[in-house]
């Protein structure tokens, strides 16, 4: 439990220190390069020596696995900044957080892992409390999918799902000594075609970009970390979930102290449901 509750920390300093860098960061796809920049350094350390390049036994499996991981983490990136700018923040983050279907439901039908029916009730009321939180308000109508684009949602929900399913295939089927190598061939290859990326977009750097990107970096890195190592030790039907909604409760109360935020009805009984939803995960 405790290296989920490290990832679940982790995630919520890299998501607040995104939400403070869309006010002060000049170029975004610099920052997503120096950001992979410093998961791969930090990844390369935790391999503690062990050889980076190998196509021999389980070096092989945490390669081509670590490339696809790697692949789909940079195409969910910009795929969902798309979807962003057609569908909206509100609808994009809430197929975004519904992700977690992919390896919950995966999990269960295909490596034989059986909640309980009160985990069950608990998995159901997370998902309902991640739609409530993200649902659009009235006010934001012209923020909802628009025709032609709903595709963009599914995708960002399927992709970034796998990406997560990811993280369980390796705990079933690779090697636990090779985890670390895992992780850093699948920053690696984030690395390398987020380069492609802001080379082909904007070659520009400010001195800005590169802080935020190391401030991004090291959080992305221990995130991903830390909930490899939560699934190694827990069944995945409830890592993913008390992680998510984890994330929500903890980002919401403290984007309330540091912006000022204000919770609309419909968040405020998000929140209720997310505290629900934990008791009934734990039970």
């Amino acid at each position: 439990m405790i290296f989920l509750i490290l990832a679940i920390l982790s995630n919520c300093a890299e998501t607040i220190i995104i939400r403070f860098s869309e006010r002060n960061l000049h170029n975004r796809y610099a920052v997503t390069m120096f950001n992979y920049m410093i998961t791969v350094m930090m990844s390369y350390f935790f391999i503690g020596g062990a050889k980076a390049f190998s196509l021999a036994g389980d070096h092989r499996f945490a390669l081509f696995l670590g490339v696809w991981n790697g692949a789909l983490f940079v195409t969910w990136l910009l795929i969902y900044q798309v979807s962003i700018r057609h569908n909206g923040v509100p609808m994009s983050a809430t197929f975004a957080k519904l992700g977690i279907l992919l390896p919950t439901a995966g999990s269960v039908v295909f490596f034989a892992e059986n909640p309980s029916l009160v985990q069950i009730m608990g998995i159901i009321i997370a998902l309902s409390a991640i739609v409530l939180f993200y649902w659009p308000e009235k006010s934001r109508a012209g923020e909802a999918p628009k025709p032609g684009f709903r595709l963009l949602l599914m995708l960002v929900l399927l992709i970034g799902g796998m990406g997560d399913f990811n993280s369980k295939i390796f705990e079933h089927f690779g090697n636990p000594r090779f985890d670390g190598l895992f992780l850093f061939y699948t920053f690696l290859v984030s690395l390398i075609l987020s380069m492609v990326v802001w080379l082909v977009q904007d070659k520009r750097v400010h001195q800005r970009d590169v802080l935020f990107g190391v401030l991004i970096g090291v959080p992305n890195q221990l995130t991903t970390m830390f909930l490899l190592w939560a699934i190694m030790r827990l069944p995945a039907y409830l890592v993913f979930p008390i992680y998510s909604v984890s994330v929500i409760l903890l980002v919401s109360l403290i984007s309330s102290l540091l912006f000022k935020e204000k919770l609309s009805r419909l968040q405020c009984l998000s929140m209720i449901l997310v505290c629900v939803a934990l008791v009934f995960l734990n039970i």
